[in-house]
Parts: structure tokens; C-alpha cells; sequence
């Protein structure tokens, strides 16, 4: 592997023996630290380079590139005073889950290394437990941001308030589009 793709051999016996079969390549990608968040999105290209004879890989075709964007967004939640929202709210904790065929998958943000070194690779999963979901705390400017997260609907659940205040009765839904323009 190389930062610009993959060589991949077959033996030419097993090509031999398979004329005429399909090849089929499946491939993921992963957004890095530079990825843009948001609706502009990340642009993935993608070209094969091939060669049609067994006997001879220096004659090669390649398929026209093709271009997909990637999307990643984010939800940024600020708590503030009911009724106020000049009070920011401080230490008020959250998950963050979504649904998928009736189950709940609870975010988790794998870092690495960790924290305090600066993080070179964040990673999300999504747990099965409550208890393995990553809390994020509200920092001194009522402010938290849920990275990473591919177009779809997540709920947002306080799991605690801060000292004084009340816990949020109900998760609140948020959607997340991945569709170009203003959101």
C-alpha cells in the first residue's frame, strides 16, 4: 500500500483458471484529521489501473476516475439557563446514540494516543452499552461537540445536570443532512 493506492496481484494460475470471471474490488476509506466538516464534503477519487492479460501486466486499461463525496458532521450543543440563554451552563453531561432496527449503538470516540498528548487519529464505534458510550462534559462556555457522525438521526440524552439544575426530561432528536447548501 502506498498513500496513492494499492497494487493487487492475482497468480496468474488462478487467473488461468477463472476466464471470463468477474473481479470485484470493495474498498473503505477513512476521513483523517483534515477532513472538512459539514456540507462542502471530501471528495474521494478513484481509478483502477488493470491489466487484461495474464501473460503480459505491462498492457494496462484504466476505468475513467470517479469522484464521491464523503460527508462528516457534527453536533455541538450548548446548555444554557431555561429561559436565558446569556447563562451558560457548565458541567452538564451527555450521550450521544442512535437507533438501528430497535437497538440503541452509543457513541464512542477512541482517541489516540490518549489524551493529554495530542490526539493523532480519532476513531468512532458505536457500543452496544450505555456504559462503554464516550460523556462528553459541558466546558465553561455551556459548550460540547459530538464529532464524526455520518448523515442520520441521533438522540442526545443528559445523563447529568449541573449542580442546581434539573436533568432534561427527554433525549432531544437531532438530524443530520448530508446534502450540499446552507443548513
Amino acid at each position: 500500500a502506498s498513500e496513492n493506492g494499492y497494487t493487487i496481484t492475482y497468480a496468474k494460475d488462478y487467473v488461468l483458471a477463472h476466464p471470463g470471471a468477474p473481479v470485484v474490488i470493495t474498498y473503505k476509506a477513512k476521513l483523517n484529521k483534515d477532513a472538512v466538516i459539514g456540507n462542502a464534503g471530501n471528495p474521494n477519487k478513484v481509478e483502477l489501473e488493470y491489466s487484461r492479460d495474464p501473460k503480459d501486466s505491462t498492457k494496462k486499461d484504466k476505468t475513467p476516475p470517479q469522484t464521491k463525496k464523503v460527508y462528516t458532521g457534527k453536533i455541538k450543543v450548548i446548555k444554557h439557563k431555561d429561559g436565558d440563554e446569556g447563562t451558560k451552563l457548565a458541567d452538564a453531561e451527555f450521550v450521544l446514540y442512535k437507533e438501528e432496527g430497535g437497538v440503541k449503538k452509543y457513541y464512542k470516540l477512541n482517541v489516540t494516543p490518549a489524551p493529554p498528548a495530542a490526539p493523532t487519529s480519532k476513531e468512532i464505534s458505536w457500543e452496544a452499552s450505555e456504559a462503554n458510550a464516550t460523556v462528553l462534559k459541558t466546558d465553561a462556555a455551556g459548550e460540547l461537540v459530538f464529532e464524526g457522525l455520518k448523515a442520520g438521526t441521533y438522540q442526545l440524552k443528559e445523563t447529568k445536570a449541573p449542580t442546581g439544575y434539573n436533568l432534561l426530561a427527554d433525549p432531544i432528536a437531532v438530524t443530520l443532512n448530508d446534502t450540499e447548501g446552507p443548513t
